[in-house]
């Protein structure tokens, strides 16, 4: 384990010892502790931090510490003053400053605060902190020199003043005028013999507690919670930059090439990940990969990918490495990639040898492929440089190629919105066990990748893996007040057999589409329907339509549809109204339009659900909107022709 200390005018000879195992910084600004988790850091003790002439350290940064299960431990100045506002959170105070604030009994940020000269001359103090102001008079007070309310009068005198006209010197001047000419020099004698430094010593308190931490001594427990990811957070994040910092990502590759990686080790997950970032989702990659390196399971997984996104360092394949051995600890993973100019995420061949070159080069005993990016419910992977997209056909394509022999994924997650789709998650029982999807728009700052990798660090089975992915994704987006996030995990295999008894229901209301289309229309607008207005939530629809319609043969077909559907959704779960399981939560294609339903009718014959199991739901489609097949298998190559009636 290695620690970083961040200290300065509080200790500074501290910056002249040698401390095995223990980093130590100058005071802490706005992204240090943020930098210190990305290095590696497992522990964080902070005393002194800046303010004023720059950004003070932020509370959510110790939170996403926290989060991390990374030990911060605050004392004497910025330290005591952020571990008393954040110890209902796990950061351990240490000494009598936090626990004065902790208490009450401190309330100003000025009782710490001091002006000092610069780090490159060892923070020389010009001012004297209030703290050890108000220490040195309560030692004089129990000595019996002052009396206990000549000793407040001090205190609130000093206290009234701005911190940097709080000196030595003022403290004695203060005290002369108080005990009058006779007793004035004696007690200035006193007050310089007595003088305490309690931040010192709180600071000398917070290193021995590292040390013993070091050593194997237990530390605060850290409850589990999620940081809320604010737009200013994620600018924070964005923003980074600092040299020989984790967070300038990428890894030179003169010595290290993607191509010509050595054999590795067998792990419990192979993670892969299409990233379509060219786009206005740059920022946002460059977070989720800043998460990842904070996850301390990360060398635990294989995690690889190809990026794409308008900066040209972070285009190309990539792969979290894991560095040589430190003694007995392992280095922690740097990012690779491999810059390959740009990238089009909406060719299918660029997924397909992901796949087969992850495969060939990350063993592991369980496999998932995040494509993340935009989704739009027909298309993913949206590529704004290259004008392109993954259509749903061309991802089946790339995943059937690309995994040839393999057999399918245990995961599949979408981080992308819209790809809850029943029809979709059918089409994809041959190439993945267990799919992860939303049926609404997605935040922008989709998974939280650093409690992703520490669940599927811990949690082999998929299926129990699919669900803790969903309370994480739903702990964030609540955390920041996403009201509309929805997830849904499915079993494909019975996402098929769903989809059949979906046709079923199909082919009955293509007997009634005639004589009640306007009722069908009415039960369709109710429905809840997603941000893209053709996807319609399937069983909130289905049973509409069957009260609506009244028709007992419906109500039956209905009915199975229904349970079929339910028994294919392992987990569905959303925010709004409340936070709690969610019927449903697949959709289905139903656009009211009939100029949006000739526009996507014939890539939507073409699906393998479509095409079989779920063929009555296209035919009911048909009708409805007076289509009439050229042939009762609704091929990829029918042609149809508008009826007379006018379309809804």
């Amino acid at each position: 384990m290695s620690a970083v200390l961040f200290v300065g005018p509080s200790f500074p000879r501290l910056h002249a010892l040698e401390l095995p195992g223990i980093r130590v910084r100058p005071p802490a600004a706005q992204g240090d502790v943020l930098r210190a988790l990305a290095e590696g850091a497992r522990l964080i003790g902070l005393v002194d931090g800046v303010f004023g002439h720059e950004p003070a350290v932020w509370h959510k940064e110790i939170l996403a510490a926290l989060e991390a299960g990374v030990g911060v431990l605050g004392a004497a100045s910025m330290g005591a003053l952020r571990a008393a506002e954040l110890h209902p959170f796990g950061m351990e105070g240490v000494g009598s400053i936090f626990a004065a604030y902790r208490d009450g009994i401190l309330l100003a940020d000025d009782e710490v605060a001091l002006l000092h000269g610069p780090a490159e001359l060892g923070w020389p103090p010009l001012s004297e902190p209030m703290v050890n102001l108000r220490a040195t008079l309560g030692r004089l007070a129990r000595r019996g020199i002052l009396a206990h309310e000549e000793a407040a009068s001090a205190a609130r005198t000093l206290a009234a003043r701005f911190y940097p006209e709080r000196t030595r010197a003022a403290l004695e001047a203060v005290l002369a005028e108080l005990v009058g000419p006779r007793r004035a020099e004696p007690v200035r004698r006193w007050a310089r013999r007595l003088a305490v430094d309690v931040k010192r010593a709180d600071a000398a308190r917070l290193v021995r507690r590292l040390r013993a931490r070091l050593a194997g001594a237990p530390g605060k427990p850290i409850p589990r919670f999620t940081t809320s990811r604010s737009g200013p957070f994620r600018r924070l994040l964005a923003e980074l930059r600092a040299p020989r910092s984790a967070l300038d990502l990428v890894a030179p590759t003169a010595t290290t090439t993607l191509a010509t990686l050595p054999p590795q080790p067998v792990r419990p997950w192979a993670v892969l990940t299409l990233a379509a970032a060219d786009n206005d989702l740059a920022a946002d990659l460059r977070t989720d990969l800043e998460e990842l390196l904070a996850a301390p399971e990360l060398a635990a997984l294989h995690v690889a990918g190809e990026l794409d996104s308008p900066e040209p360092s972070f285009r190309g394949r990539f792969a979290f490495l894991s560095g040589a051995r430190d003694g007995a600890r392992q280095a922690a993973p740097r990012l690779v990639i491999d810059p390959r100019g740009p990238r089009n995420t909406g060719d299918p061949l660029l997924l397909r040898e992901l796949l087969r070159w992850g495969i060939a080069t990350f063993p592991a005993r369980h496999r998932a492929l995040v494509l993340w990016g935009h989704g739009e419910g027909t298309r993913i992977a949206v590529d704004d440089g290259a004008t392109d997209a993954l259509t749903i056909g061309e991802l089946l394509t790339a995943l059937r190629e690309g995994l040839g022999d393999e057999g399918p994924l245990d995961l599949l997650v979408f981080d992308a919105c819209l790809m809850a789709k029943l029809e979709l998650a059918a089409d994809l029982a041959p190439f993945a066990r267990v799919v992860l999807a939303s049926g609404e728009v997605v935040p922008a700052s989709g998974f939280p990748y650093h409690r992703a990798i520490a669940i599927l660090a811990c949690t082999p089975e998929p299926e129990a893996a699919a669900g803790a992915l969903i309370s994480a994704f739903l702990d964030d987006a609540a955390a920041r007040r996403q009201s509309h996030a929805r997830l849904v995990a499915v079993r494909t295999e019975a996402a098929v057999e769903a989809m059949a008894a979906v046709g079923r229901v199909g082919d009955r209301l293509a007997e009634l589409a005639a004589q009640a289309r306007a009722a069908i229309l009415a039960a369709r607008l109710l429905a809840r329907t997603a941000r893209r207005g053709e996807l319609v939530d399937a069983v909130d629809l289905l049973e509409r339509l069957a009260r609506v319609l009244g028709d007992r043969g419906l109500e039956g077909s209905v009915g199975a549809a229904v349970a079929a559907i339910e028994a294919c959704i392992l987990r569905s779960e959303a925010l709004w109204p409340r936070r709690g399981p969610m019927r449903g939560g697949l959709n289905l294609w139903f656009p009211t339009q009939a100029a949006l339903f000739r526009a996507g009718r014939a890539d939507y014959a073409t699906r393998p659900a479509l095409r079989g199991p779920g063929a009555g739901w296209l035919r009911f489609l048909d009708r409805f909107h007076g289509a009439v097949a050229r042939d009762e298998h609704h091929s990829a190559t029918d042609r149809f022709e508008l009826a007379d009636s006018s379309p809804p």
